[in-house]
């Protein structure tokens, strides 16, 4: 870590951006040299753009502690310009990819746990979240659902949830709303395992240990020992829209 100068945090606050759209894409300096890969959401200072590339301005390490600007190329397939349309192919771009993270708690590894998935998702298209699922969940107006049946629960996501707009959650977990399929609510989240309790055993894990789509019923034909996500579910919270986001149809299969 290096400390950052005034000069350099106007520089990186205030250009024009790219931001990574592909986990662990290459950038390489001018002179070769290939620097740390970055995640999805990194966002680097644009310098110009070329043919193939873009040319970004990267902080390396300097001198005395600090950290210094050095030009390095990223491919355009791995980085778009920053923020990205709230379209469907971008929500699918960005999505596919997040579905290929291993789950790791507080990001070990550089894996995802449940709240860095939706934090990394909503900062392709410049929204910027808290990183734990509490925070996240009270970063807007909050939808209670706790007290309602799961039917009405279901009901309520369907009726006001806007598909990759909305987040729902339970203790300690979160979740992207992507829309419907069949009827059902389905959610982009990532999951370490579910709790079950077979006949005469003590509680046993199923093992997920990535990101994954589901329903919120995952896993109900198992005997549950904390129940469905449904059940569970305490809220949600509807991201107010902007221009160019998808409606509510978008990501709906009905």
């Amino acid at each position: 870590m290096r400390l950052a100068n005034e000069s350099l945090q106007e520089r990186m606050s205030t250009s024009a951006q790219v931001v990574v759209v592909r986990d662990f894409a290459t950038i390489q300096t001018e002179q070769g040299d290939v620097l740390p890969q970055p995640k999805i959401g990194t966002l680097y200072p644009l310098v110009q753009e070329e043919p193939e590339y873009w040319l970004v301005d990267a902080a390396v390490a300097g001198v005395d502690q600090h950290a210094v600007l050095q030009p390095a190329r990223i491919a355009k397939s791995n980085a778009s310009r920053h923020p990205l349309s709230f379209n469907p192919e971008a929500v699918t771009l960005i999505g596919n990819e997040l579905l290929k993270t291993p789950y790791s708690w507080g990001e070990l590894y550089r894996n995802r746990d449940c709240s860095a998935t939706t934090r990394d998702f909503f900062l392709a298209f410049g929204i910027w979240l808290p990183r734990n699922s509490l925070k996240q969940i009270s970063s807007g107006p909050f939808v209670p659902l706790a007290n309602l049946s799961s039917a009405d629960k279901e009901q309520r996501i369907r009726e006001q949830g806007i598909p990759f707009r909305t987040l729902v959650h339970q203790k300690g977990h979160i979740m992207l709303y992507v829309g419907l399929r069949e009827g059902k609510p389905i959610v982009l989240h990532t999951a370490w395992a579910l709790r079950y309790t077979p006949k005469d055993c003590s509680e046993n894990k199923y093992i997920i240990g990535k990101t994954v789509l589901s329903t919120l019923e995952a896993g109900m034909e198992l005997p549950l020992s904390k129940g469905t996500l449904l059940d569970r579910l305490d809220g949600m919270l509807v991201l107010p829209a902007e221009d160019g986001a998808p409606d509510k149809n978008i990501g709906t299969r009905r």
